[in-house]
Order: structure tokens, then sequence, then C-alpha cells
């Protein structure tokens, strides 16, 4: 999958999680119990909420938050084929 915004990461991340039977709270506890991100910092990066999503992130984040639902970021050339 070509993630291009953090739009796409985030379409990405809840995709999977639906698809693997996570839910949002549940990763955001999980990732404050061991240090990785405040529980706070993951439900608000994954919201629609109007009032508190954010329009991105830095990549420590996005790899962690990636990372704990079981997907992986790579790097390609941007006109790698």
């Amino acid at each position: 999958m070509i993630v291009r915004s953090f739009d796409d990461w985030k379409a990405a991340v809840r995709e999977h999680m639906a698809q693997t039977g996570q839910v949002t709270n549940a990763l955001a506890v999980r990732m404050d119990a061991e240090d990785r991100m405040a529980a706070h910092n993951v439900r608000c990066l994954l919201s629609d909420a109007p009032k508190i999503r954010r329009k991105g992130c830095n990549l420590a984040s996005a790899i962690a938050i990636a990372e704990s639902v079981g997907l992986e970021i790579h790097l390609s050339y941007k006109n790698e084929t």
C-alpha cells in the first residue's frame, strides 16, 4: 500500500485494526502501559472527531502505532516501479 499523507496512514492503520479486530482504546492503553506513547496521543492521532483530530504526526509516532497494530513502514524511491 502506498501512503502519501497522514490521512492515508491513518486509514491504513484503522483498516488493518478493523480487519484484525483491534480497537483504538485497547491499543492506546497497551501503548501507554508499554511506555511507547501516551494513550491520549494515540486516541487523538487515530480519531475522526473534528475537535480532537490531528492533521499529522511525527515519523516516530507513525512507526510506533503501525508496529503496535502489526504493520511495517518501508521507504522506497519515489519513482521506483
